[in-house]
């Protein structure tokens, strides 16, 4: 998805796992000889993922985004190495409309008695139907030990 960063075009990727929004460095040196307008500072920060050694910061920058006539005021983190498209975590993802989080209902013990009270209700035996287990007459049935009982 195509926004404007302090003027300058950039394609993201909106990720509403991410807590920050990350850029390469050479995205990031594309944007400055664009001349993008944004405050940049020097970080040693670390960003921590889940599964992956932490990935050191080497700078970040705060920016404006726009996307069509929303506006959002964020925080780039400027990685070394090389990435595919930035990422834009979900706060400004969902301010810009790029994403929308739907909310799911949560469903009660007692909604769910009313609407299918009948499956509660009796010794849980299925009525009205015959139940056939099918076992084969070639293997042989194992006795397990007794558990001991846990003090």
């Amino acid at each position: 998805m195509c926004v404007k960063v302090d003027g300058v075009n950039l394609e993201v990727l909106p990720d509403t796992g991410a807590s920050l929004s990350i850029v390469d460095k050479s995205t990031w040196q594309s944007l400055k000889a664009k001349h993008v307008k944004c405050h940049s500072y020097l970080s040693s920060d670390t960003i921590k993922s889940y599964g992956s050694p932490a990935i050191p910061v080497i700078g970040k920058f705060d920016c404006t985004i726009q996307s069509g006539s929303s506006v959002y005021k964020d925080t780039f983190s400027v990685i070394e190495g090389q990435g595919e498209v930035p990422l834009l975590c979900r706060s400004p993802s969902v301010a810009l409309g790029l994403l929308s989080v739907k909310a799911v209902n949560n469903v009660s013990k007692q909604n769910l008695f009313e609407q299918y009270g009948d499956m509660f209700s009796g010794l849980g035996k299925l009525k009205g139907r015959t139940v056939k287990l099918h076992i084969k007459d070639e293997v042989k049935p194992v006795a397990q030990p007794l558990r001991r009982v846990p003090f």
